[in-house]
C-alpha cells in the first residue's frame, strides 16, 4: 500500500447568521483573502466574523486511484 501525504492551504471562515442568531464555520480550500471571505459570507446570507488561514495535511491512498488514459 502506497500513501502520499500532501499539505494544502485551507481557510476557516467564522460567520454569523442574523436570522437565528447563530455562529457557524465554513472551510474553503485555498488561502483566501478578506474580499473572498466577505463574498462567501454574503452568499451564505451571513456576516463575516473572522477568517483563519492554515495548512492541513491529507493522506492519499494511491491504491484507490484510477489511471485514466489521455
Amino acid at each position: 500500500m502506497s500513501i502520499i501525504s500532501i499539505a494544502l492551504p485551507v481557510t476557516t471562515i467564522k460567520l454569523f447568521n442574523r436570522e437565528n442568531n447563530s455562529i457557524f464555520e465554513v472551510q474553503e480550500m485555498g488561502k483566501l483573502n478578506l474580499k473572498s471571505c466577505k463574498e462567501i459570507a454574503k452568499a451564505q446570507n451571513a456576516v463575516l466574523i473572522s477568517k483563519d488561514n492554515t495548512v492541513k495535511k491529507f493522506d492519499i491512498n494511491t491504491k484507490n486511484l484510477i489511471n485514466q488514459p489521455q
